[in-house]
């Protein structure tokens, strides 16, 4: 029997959910954002502060975020968290979504810590929440002000890492990190088996495969998350 605090695939693929319904912990990727990412071809209809990051990868950060923000106002404070972004085997796809992916990180941290007004990013983030967390079926209790006021203080600590065999100096040293490492961890076959994501809460999965035992393995989706459950 499945342990009560185990997250497994009964969880998180019920038998009868819509996967159109945003409610849940599973967002389908477009087939179309999913061809760009894997043929390094670039939507463009992006707003700027995207950085050429399609928007359902650009939503699954902030998602990252968001679930971050909320094991802090939880108080949860030496704690890995880690973000799982596999969508090729060519290492030099995920070089270049590397790039993207930290440019974009980068912009989205200055938004958040030299503008102290209202700004398309903390509106993102705000409608994010109160729509894929706190009024969905299962419910997160925290309010927007809650998750708002950790923003600054939770992406000032998150690193961008391109995980593969072709960058042998990046690696996932959470023994290293004793207060927690907070990591977007991009890669490939390296990632997808074997290798530990301590606080795996954010899995973006786009690389086709026809074994389902090998999708559900790589996606890296099921474990034990103590306190953080509702978050995945």
């Amino acid at each position: 029997p499945k342990p009560d605090a185990y997250i497994g695939a009964e969880d998180m693929f019920t038998e009868h959910t819509d996967p159109s319904r945003l409610e849940g912990q599973v967002r389908i990727i477009p087939d179309d954002e999913a061809d760009r990412i894997r043929d390094l071809t670039e939507s463009e209809d992006l707003p700027s502060y995207y950085c050429e990051v399609e928007k359902s990868l650009r939503d699954a950060v902030l998602d990252f975020v968001l679930s971050g923000c909320c094991r802090i106002e939880r108080g949860h404070t030496e704690f890995h968290h880690s973000m799982l972004v596999h969508v090729h085997h060519m290492t030099d796809v995920q070089a270049r979504l590397f790039e993207k992916v930290n440019k974009m990180w980068e912009t989205m941290k200055n938004y958040l810590r030299f503008t102290t007004i209202s700004n398309e990013v903390i509106e993102d983030l705000e409608e994010r929440w109160k729509l894929h967390f706190h009024n969905r079926d299962e419910k997160t209790t925290e309010e927007w002000e809650d998750i708002k006021k950790h923003l600054v203080t939770f992406t000032d600590t998150v690193e961008v890492r391109e995980i593969n065999s072709s960058n042998k100096e990046a690696d996932l040293d959470y023994h290293n990190h004793p207060k927690g490492l907070k990591v977007i961890a991009i890669g490939g076959n390296k990632l997808s088996r074997g290798l530990t994501l301590e606080g795996l809460t954010v899995s973006y999965f786009g690389r086709p495969t026809q074994m389902y035992d090998s999708l559900l393995q790589m996606g890296r989706w099921f474990g034990y998350r103590p306190g953080y459950k509702d978050l995945v």
